[in-house]
């Protein structure tokens, strides 16, 4: 029975838990599960609606058309695009997209 029990390491005030490792992708491209010495970790991808990031357009004349984020408008919540197929330039409004 006191095999089956296990103690529970008691924490002190400052211990950080144990780093999980992640898989990365390095500077070539390749997936990676192992840093080595040394090598520095390539910052994550933004997501969300940020300038660069792709959107798709749920509703509207654009619906369901992917397009690259040119532009951002914080007061009036609307994103400009550049679709991928045509090249036009709408401005839509965030409810109506989502992140490819």
């Amino acid at each position: 029975k006191a095999a089956q029990e296990k103690k529970k390491r008691i924490r002190k005030p400052g211990e950080e838990e144990p780093k999980v490792s992640h898989p990365y992708i390095d500077k070539d491209g390749r997936v990676k599960h192992v840093k080595k010495l040394g090598e520095e970790l390539p910052p994550p991808p933004l997501q969300g609606f940020v300038v660069g990031n792709v959107a798709k357009v749920l509703a509207g004349p654009h619906a369901e058309l992917c397009g690259k984020i040119v532009g951002l408008d914080e007061d009036n919540a609307r994103v400009i695009l550049k679709m991928a197929i045509n090249g036009q330039g709408p401005v839509c409004a965030k409810l109506k997209m989502e992140g490819c």
